[in-house]
């Protein structure tokens, strides 16, 4: 607005305000001058301190605003007033003018949002498999989950969001996840926004990826850049960033699953160079534009039955370890040759295994190798026990190993993991002290087992919190 100070003299201590009366919190000081001359003009933007209510505006209306500038005038003070009126569009409108502002419909919070994502974390959470990478489980089980649902996607016939996205000037319309979920569907925007939304709400990290003609998502794998590239076969299937890995979902596939989803999202990424230029972390983008909660939302949300989704997510895993697994077990087998393998090569195919959660294929792999006497092997044989909640058998492996070679870390952490889940917890503190005298890095990475909690309260942790993080002797 601008403002003109049409007094008989100099005016001071000037203030313009701004208030749109069942919107607003209050008026919002727009702008301040020390003093305005006789004749003078002076420009200031208007702002405005919303409140919730324009979150419940669902068509666009026009409401009445008022702007206020108080003044003094030869030490008195004044005050001018003048009317205006104020377009505010639905609460799903939006611009791509800058495209981090999809981060503000990405709701984590959002009480339809946790219904979904706490259910389906739960069942992760039963049929995880410790050893495979805990975020990239849980990716996978929401989106299973979500598939299952019945949620699918399917271009916006108002709006598309291609077309949408090449005109930043056009007002676009973005659905809120707890759309998403009860209309069953959406753009590739909309889905990325409920299935971002869903794994934030987990605490599993995301990112999104906008392109020109879909948005993908992205998360953030629990192990870095080093520990991805190491167990994966094909590092292309991972943006890399700040020595974080992050694995791109093709959300417009939902329908066809996790890892063709994944597959897609890779080889989009690897077509379109521009593609890691438009990657952008959720935390980052919320810093500009921070989510936005929308009031009233029920919390209950249609989800698939536990039977579902955990038949669904074992099936998913299975074909994420076949696609990494078989083409590395069988190059290791032909090395093998005539004489059939080594203790130490059916033991490094063992640990292969072990890694991505096929126990009895490691296990059948492992005692192969202790029967060709390569005695290294009894804390891989102990690990496999303690993976599978046998922990007085996995103990009886460790001491073995600790025995025959008493500075053996992985021996030494691994009985008093054991023992811990025992609840022999004194024996657990000392030996967990021995092995952070060798390796002091040992000490936050399995900090739980000095902590001398009670059994009720250590086991209230997650499987997945205190299992895994094997030591492997490869």
């Amino acid at each position: 607005m601008t403002i003109k100070n049409a007094e008989s003299a100099e005016i001071r201590d000037v203030e313009v305000w701004f208030d749109a009366e069942g919107y607003t919190t209050g008026p919002a000081l727009c702008a301040s001058f020390p003093y305005l001359r006789k004749g003078a003009i002076a420009s200031a933007p208007l702002v405005a301190a919303f409140s919730d209510q324009v979150m419940t505006v669902t068509e666009n209306v026009r409401v009445r605003g008022e702007v206020r500038v108080g003044y003094t005038l030869l030490g008195a003070p004044r005050v001018a007033r003048g009317e205006t009126t104020l377009s505010i569009m639905n609460r799903n409108a939006l611009t791509w003018s800058d495209a981090r502002i999809l981060a503000s419909f990405v709701s984590p919070n959002d009480p339809a949002v946790l219904d979904s994502s706490k259910f389906l974390a739960g069942v992760v959470r039963s049929k995880a498999r410790m050893e495979l990478d805990s975020n990239l489980q849980y990716a996978l089980g929401i989106f299973e989950g979500l598939r299952l649902s019945g949620i699918a996607y399917a271009a916006d016939p108002q709006t598309p969001y291609a077309a949408m996205r090449a005109r930043p000037d056009q007002v676009d319309y973005i659905q809120y996840p707890y759309q998403t979920l009860a209309y069953r569907g959406g753009d590739s925007d909309d889905i990325a926004a409920l299935y971002a939304a869903e794994l934030e709400s987990i605490g599993v990290p995301a990112a999104l990826v906008l392109l020109d003609d879909e948005v993908l998502v992205a998360f953030r794998m629990s192990g870095g850049e080093s520990t991805t590239r190491g167990a994966f076969s094909d590092a292309g299937d991972f943006i890399f960033v700040d020595g974080e890995a992050w694995a791109p979902i093709r959300v417009a596939m939902l329908r066809e699953g996790f890892l063709r989803a994944w597959s897609d999202g890779s080889a989009v990424v690897k077509k379109y160079p521009e593609a890691r230029d438009r990657f952008f972390r959720l935390t980052d983008a919320w810093r500009r534009f921070p989510p936005a909660g929308v009031p009233g939302i029920a919390a209950s949300t249609r989800k698939p039955s536990e039977d579902q989704v955990r038949a669904a997510f074992d099936n998913a895993v299975s074909l994420v370890v076949a696609k990494e697994v078989a083409p590395r077990a069988e190059r290791m087998r032909l090395s093998f040759g005539s004489g059939g393998g080594t203790g130490k090569q059916h033991n490094s195919l063992g640990v292969l295994y072990a890694r991505y959660g096929m126990y009895a294929e490691a296990l059948t792999e492992f005692q192969a190798a202790a029967a060709l006497g390569y005695t290294a092997v009894a804390v891989n044989i102990g690990n496999v026990a303690f993976l599978t909640g046998d922990y007085a058998t996995a103990a009886a492996w460790f001491d073995k190993a600790a025995k025959d070679r008493p500075e053996d870390v992985a021996a030494i952490i691994g009985l008093a993991r054991s023992l811990y889940e025992l609840d022999r917890y004194d024996e657990a503190d000392a030996l967990f002290r021995k092995a952070t005298n060798y390796m002091p890095e040992l000490a936050e990475r399995y900090g739980y087992l000095s902590a001398r909690l009670t059994g009720t309260t250590a086991r209230a942790s997650a499987v997945m919190d205190r299992g895994g993080g094997m030591l492997w002797d490869e």
